[in-house]
């Protein structure tokens, strides 16, 4: 076929016009593999403070996958025996398909102060799984359900506030919209809400907070002060003017490397020391450090910690802090003592507790950290760590992300999460005075925290809230 000059000259053009068009995308498409092709081989290299994890291990960490979270079978803590809690006559339709299985030693004289516990689970009902606070006493019996996804259409009476801190929304997805932190009452209504600015994280209700004027909870990066109360925000401190406020401490320097230029997706100060800005966060390491819990030093003595005092943990660093809040700077840290570790826990003026997940290995522990315990070394850099618990009954336990504990019954009893069951241990011999676990179907376990002890006057409080 005979190509005319017009034809020809129509596919000069348009050749001219595509190769006009590619030249044009080259910088921008150029760029963004560039780009993709250093955070690939960033995340299989790993970084300074992980030089043996391997890109599998990687995978399962900053990802989040490991498929056997979800299919693999519970770890029995030992032959315990089990009793199925009978849920109140009110209460049966919601547990049609799961069962909450709860041992207790009667005799231990731990419990002589309790009736029962405030636990956090999912129920299985006509919408599908839900999260549920559930009161489930000692003798057996869930006697109450307190719904925490949806807005109950009463307020209570004849009961004062339950103080229940509620993430509403995924907090494993920092990157929603419309995050919100809820405190809800003992009829399940909302007393207030607040939004978030980057992603709630974390916040555990175990650490005794729901009897304080206020709390500390992560938004990302942020440490954020709240009134108990109302709800409203005290102050807000960014993770880059802690940063900024100890140059001389080069601890995050491994995960600032990292990132684009060293920026990350949160904070909004300026790394002066380091010559950084956040002018720009395209292609940032969106979460370098997975700050995870905060606790506050309420004691009254003195020590290398004060009240007022911040215990910080920084998973992906396996790192440690204690900030003290007014000047931003740093007065104790603790790195590679733990593993991926969660919860931390101040003791006393000298001491904290974490849950140490122990990730890449088949056991978790319980740390008692003591800061300063070598007079002659400094106190940030002197560190002794105690095993309070590693096994309980001669079981060990393992739990891959999450985790927590706290100290009850004049810190002899060790309340903490250990896989699909939360087990109270008597310090003293390492036995277990209970367990508490929630059986879906056959084979399947659900997550469940216990969020509190309660007294026999706390529980009845639940128990008889009103709607008016």
């Amino acid at each position: 076929m005979r190509v005319t000059p017009s034809q020809r000259l129509l596919r000069i053009v348009l050749i001219l016009l595509f190769g006009i068009g590619i030249g044009a995308l080259y910088d921008p498409v150029g760029g963004l593999l560039r780009a993709s092709l250093v955070e690939i081989k960033n995340f299989a290299a790993g970084h300074p403070l992980e030089p043996d994890t391997s890109v599998w291990q990687k995978i399962q960490n900053d990802l989040g996958i490991a498929p056997w979270r979800i299919t693999r079978e519970v770890e029995i803590p030992a032959e315990y025996d089990y009793q199925t809690a009978r849920p109140a006559t009110s209460l049966t339709k919601s547990f049609t398909d799961s069962e909450l299985q709860l041992f207790v030693d009667q005799n231990s004289e731990l419990l002589a102060g309790y009736t029962g516990l405030l636990v956090k689970t999912q129920v299985q009902s006509h919408r599908g799984f839900s999260h549920r606070l559930l009161l489930v006493g000692f003798d057996g019996v869930i006697h109450r359900e307190i719904p925490l996804d949806e807005n109950s259409p009463c307020d209570c009476i004849e009961s004062s506030p339950l103080n229940y801190f509620h993430i509403k929304g995924d907090p494993a997805k920092l990157e929603q919209t419309g995050n919100r932190l809820a405190r809800i009452n003992s009829c399940g209504s909302n007393d207030w809400t607040i939004d978030s600015r980057y992603g709630f994280h974390h916040y555990l209700n175990n650490d005794d907070d729901h009897n304080q004027d206020h709390f500390w909870i992560l938004d990302a990066t942020d440490l954020v002060q709240v009134t108990t109360d109302n709800g409203s925000i005290l102050q807000r401190i960014s993770l880059s003017e802690i940063i900024n406020a100890n140059p001389n401490l080069p601890i995050f320097e491994s995960r600032l490397i990292g990132t684009r230029e060293g920026r990350w997706q949160y904070g909004e100060t300026d790394f002066s020391p380091l010559g950084r800005t956040h002018a720009e966060v395209a292609y940032a390491d969106p979460d370098p450090f997975h700050t995870n819990d905060i606790d506050e030093y309420r004691g009254t003595d003195s020590g290398l910690f004060q009240p007022g005092d911040l215990a910080i943990s920084m998973r992906s660093q396996n790192l440690l802090i204690v900030v003290r809040p007014d000047s931003r700077k740093i007065i104790w840290y603790a790195y590679g003592l733990t593993s991926r570790q969660h919860d931390p826990d101040f003791v006393s003026a000298n001491k904290i507790i974490v849950y140490d997940n122990n990730f890449h290995n088949p056991e978790s522990r319980i740390f008692e950290l003591i800061a300063g315990a070598n007079q002659n070394s400094d106190a940030m850099f002197s560190t002794q760590r105690r095993i309070l618990v590693d096994r309980f009954d001669g079981n060990a336990f393992h739990q891959l992300t999450e985790g927590f504990q706290f100290l009850a019954a004049d810190s002899r009893l060790l309340v903490f999460s250990a896989g699909y069951y939360n087990v109270g241990v008597d310090l003293s011999n390492k036995s277990a005075v209970f367990a508490i676990r929630h059986r879906w179907q056959e084979q399947a376990y659900l997550n469940l925290e216990v969020e509190r002890l309660l007294s026999s006057e706390a529980f009845d409080e639940i128990l008889l809230a009103r709607c008016q």
